[in-house]
């Protein structure tokens, strides 16, 4: 029998991993060892596993998947990327000034730009929002796709690749899980870094304090929360400091957005890199 080895990197301390014969509670970065390899991946499906990298290359063994994964790292050195978030900075913004760029949309904003060249989402509710419509849109999409496991969108489009999610440490190896503290903005900021982008460049980063829309898409009257007070504020105030993270590599991370609340990167104007 084939066996591997998985961490339990999941939101809560302890997690219950039922076999056929018993049922284990894992803390919270507890490696579970010698776990059948077809557990580990359903485990690491959860989104709340991570494998080590024995059992990724067993993964990546049956599963004819490795050059696909290992091509992710470095595949934008020497290069620059525009990450392109949802901030109300980008209301009224002319997107095909990129379309010559290497592009990461997060979350909706690839249905505002479908000439991004990649899209990136953590969560499942991005896909069911508005009537399924990114999912929808996502058919007939032709960028990559980066979607976290716990999406479960991998079983739906073969071309998506899907990722772990690690929210305690941030790696440099696709193949390790991409930081994000549940993020999908922090995530494509770490996806860049794996692909070891020359320069990042951030557009629509605000999260601004005071902001009456939160999303350019966003309408007077629809915003989902304020970001002035209550829940909106204290998430904010995390969000922003998650972005602390990034430090070490701040010399290479770019704002375009003049508005934004981010204090850790040098602002630019976007005319002096287009």
């Amino acid at each position: 029998m084939i066996v591997g080895n998985v961490q339990y990197v999941g939101k809560t301390q302890t997690r219950q991993v039922v076999y056929p014969d018993r049922i284990d509670n894992v803390k919270k970065n507890e490696w579970v060892s010698n776990v059948p390899l077809n557990k580990c991946k359903e485990l690491v499906e959860t989104g709340d596993f991570i494998p080590d990298l024995d059992t990724q290359k067993l993964f990546d063994q049956f599963s004819g998947n490795s050059a696909g994964r290992q091509a992710i790292d470095g595949m934008l050195k020497g290069k620059r990327v525009f990450i392109i978030g949802s901030g109300a900075s980008l209301k009224g913004f002319d997107f095909s000034i990129l379309d010559s760029e290497f592009t990461i949309a997060v979350n909706h904003t690839v249905i505002y730009y479908p000439n991004a060249k990649a899209v990136l989402f953590l969560d499942a509710n991005f896909l069911d929002k508005n009537n399924h419509e990114a999912r929808k849109f996502l058919k007939g999409y032709k960028g990559m796709v980066f979607c976290s496991f716990r999406t479960q969108y991998q079983k739906e489009n073969i071309n998506a690749i899907p990722f772990y999610v690690n929210n305690d440490r941030l790696e440099l190896k696709f193949n390790r899980g991409i930081w994000g503290a549940r993020l999908s903005g922090l995530a494509a900021v770490s996806l860049a870094l794996i692909m070891q982008a020359e320069q990042i460049y951030l557009l629509g980063y605000d999260l601004k304090k005071e902001s009456p829309i939160v999303h350019f898409y966003d309408e007077p009257g629809k915003v989902k929360y304020d970001n002035a007070k209550g829940y909106g504020a204290e998430r904010l105030k995390s969000h922003i400091k998650s972005f602390n993270f990034f430090d070490p590599y701040k010399e290479k991370i770019f704002n375009l957005s003049a508005n934004s609340d981010i204090p850790n990167f040098k602002f630019k104007k976007l005319e002096e890199v287009i």
